[in-house]
């Protein structure tokens, strides 16, 4: 089970840097801004360069840095997966390690 979520984090991470790429490419951003409505609704709203350059810029660094982020927790939940599964003692991991390290 939780392979399966470090695996989707990955997933998602590398689904959001290509639209990422996409939008980069087509010279858009789409970021989430509060609008006034009287409640805290939060719509995805596009932006392009002639919106200013460091808007646009900081919604590419906002997105980029998401999918990267999104990424790193799912490769960080690997990693702490495979590290318990080696320390449990009834994991076949662990029985795989040790039959290694002894015929050598």
């Amino acid at each position: 089970m939780i392979r399966a979520i470090g695996i989707l984090c990955i997933v998602a991470g590398l689904l959001a840097g290509a639209y990422n790429a996409y939008c980069e490419f087509h010279g858009i951003a789409v970021v989430t801004t509060p609008i006034d409505v009287g409640s805290t609704v939060q719509l995805p709203e596009p932006v392009t360069p002639a919106d200013g350059a460091n808007v646009y810029r900081g919604a590419h660094l906002y997105n980029w840095s998401l999918a990267a982020m999104v990424a790193g927790l799912g490769v960080a939940i690997l990693c702490i997966q495979r590290h318990h599964n080696r320390m449990d003692i009834l994991s076949p991991d662990r029985d795989e390690e040790h039959r290694s390290q002894r015929d050598h």
